[in-house]
């Protein structure tokens, strides 16, 4: 998704809820009859809880779904084809008594462990108990928990951010769970888009409304963002269009967004998953300003494509193509790297993957990454995930190079019918990895430095002693080590 990346808030839930969720799972993979003796093998618990959790869960199921329970056959979820077991999950992330304490701590100033007691029906001590593990997943965001009376206390965008992720988490696609007007927050999510020429994600979009609403009911609650200076000059054109559209929204709600409020929303955009209207024309103006040195992100940028360069030796790395790849990566990721870099996520198994894959780029662009960051004071910490993705892009591009086709001559002393035969041969053999060339090949080989058309190597029936280009000697009827050659030559 947008922003970290992020996969939903991470306070772990209660162990009753975390087995009920696994049931869940379980009976919804498959429209079948599930016996309670294969439940509770899976789920390593006894057919008398079985059926408490069952009840539970059909309490809270919607009116569409519905869980039968028949002697002889066991239980069968049935549930509409639109429908996503994630809504049931939602609604169990709802009844944790973590998630109830974190909201009433949103809506509710001067807030006490005994009126937070009360408004759960619950006892004291109960709440004292559940206060103690928030504590521990706030450390995740950087923030504490202060008492008497209860708030989270920290940088501000450190609790934005929590709460986007926490409300993203506990609400459905069609819910809205805050006080502010959805209505003006997506017109002006819809105006930013357009005048910054992209079309915004479906996700995204959703992230953006969630975040901007958080902001919004903190700012009426009375607080504000205490910003922090910047490694770069946040003042771009992007945060002018920002600023700008922001103008409806202070007026909807009686409000002024601060330098600080207008860097942050500056850098949730640009954070965002979206496609531009029109690529091409972003891309020539990335190069201009490259070429121009005026901008401090794009000087930090070509800093670290020289740094790359010098460690992988990979020609791409200086091309245009790859070079936009990063200017727009770092577009997204580098200020979220300053303000979040604190923030580990759990490692994935797909992360894990492509750590041990690909090592020893993964080593070699940990280093050079770390050594820059560093130097200009953006962040302490790089998560690997952030590593993983440079080493993607760099490996993707390695197998797009490696996979494009070399370029040939064929060489024939036995004439044209046999130069055709091996011609047709080769390509039969090699497909698109190699393009046989036969315009201007006297021209070729007259050993030009700067040759008419770029040749990666001749296939030849006689010996050649070229000094320019790599000669692969081949029998007429091409041999078995003479496809091996040639292979081994385009790495195939």
């Amino acid at each position: 998704m947008c922003y970290l990346n992020q996969t939903g808030f991470e306070v772990e839930l209660p162990l009753d809820i975390k087995r009920k969720i696994s049931m869940l799972k379980f009976i919804s993979a498959e429209k079948r009859w599930f016996t309670f003796e294969e439940i509770s093998q899976h789920i390593k618990i006894s057919t008398k809880t079985i059926s408490k959790d069952l009840l539970m869960i059909t309490d809270i199921l919607p009116s569409t779904w519905k869980i039968k329970v028949q002697k002889g056959y066991g239980v069968q979820l049935i549930m509409p084809i639109n429908a996503s077991i994630e809504e049931i999950i939602t609604y169990f992330f709802r009844t944790s008594i973590k998630y109830k304490i974190l909201e009433i701590l949103f809506n509710f100033d001067n807030v006490t462990v005994a009126c937070t007691a009360d408004k759960l029906y619950v006892q004291s001590y109960v709440v004292t108990k559940s206060l103690k593990k928030i504590e521990k997943d706030l450390s995740h965001y950087n923030l504490k928990l202060q008492r008497k009376p209860l708030r989270i206390v920290g940088n501000e965008w450190e609790i934005l951010l929590m709460y986007t992720e926490l409300y993203l988490k506990a609400s459905l696609y069609s819910e809205w769970p805050f006080p502010c007007e959805k209505s003006s927050i997506l017109k002006f999510i819809d105006n930013a888009e357009s005048c910054m020429e992209r079309h915004f994600y479906i996700s995204s979009k959703r992230f953006a409304s969630y975040y901007l609403a958080t902001l919004l009911t903190r700012k009426q609650q009375g607080h504000n963002n205490d910003w922090k200076d910047l490694f770069s000059s946040l003042h771009t054109s992007n945060f002018y269009i920002i600023s700008k559209q922001l103008e409806p929204l202070e007026q909807r709600f009686n409000l002024s967004f601060s330098e600080a409020d207008k860097m942050i929303i500056t850098i949730l955009f640009n954070s965002l998953h979206y496609t531009y209207i029109d690529a091409d024309k972003i891309k020539k103006q990335d190069m201009t300003t490259l070429k121009e040195g005026k901008v401090a992100i794009y000087t930090l940028v070509k800093e670290l494509i020289t740094m790359l360069f010098h460690t992988l030796e990979d020609s791409f790395i200086k091309e245009k193509q790859f070079i936009c790849v990063l200017i727009e990566h770092f577009r997204k990721k580098i200020y979220l790297l300053h303000l979040h870099s604190h923030i580990k996520r759990i490692e994935t198994v797909d992360i894990q993957y492509i750590k041990r894959k690909y090592l020893k780029t993964f080593l070699q662009v940990k280093k050079v990454y770390y050594d820059w960051i560093q130097k200009h004071k953006i962040a302490t910490y790089v998560p690997d995930e952030e590593i993983v993705n440079i080493v993607l892009y760099i490996e993707s591009f390695r197998i797009t190079y490696n996979n494009t086709a070399k370029k040939a001559i064929i060489i024939s002393k036995e004439g044209e019918a046999w130069e055709q035969y091996i011609s047709a041969f080769l390509k039969g053999e090699f497909g698109d990895k190699v393009e046989l060339i036969t315009k201007n090949v006297k021209n070729i080989l007259k050993e030009n430095q700067n040759p008419p058309e770029k040749i990666d190597f001749i296939v030849s029936t006689i010996p050649l002693d070229l000094e320019y280009y790599p000669v692969i000697m081949i029998q007429p009827i091409i041999t078995e080590r003479d496809l091996q050659n040639i292979r081994n030559f385009i790495n195939i």
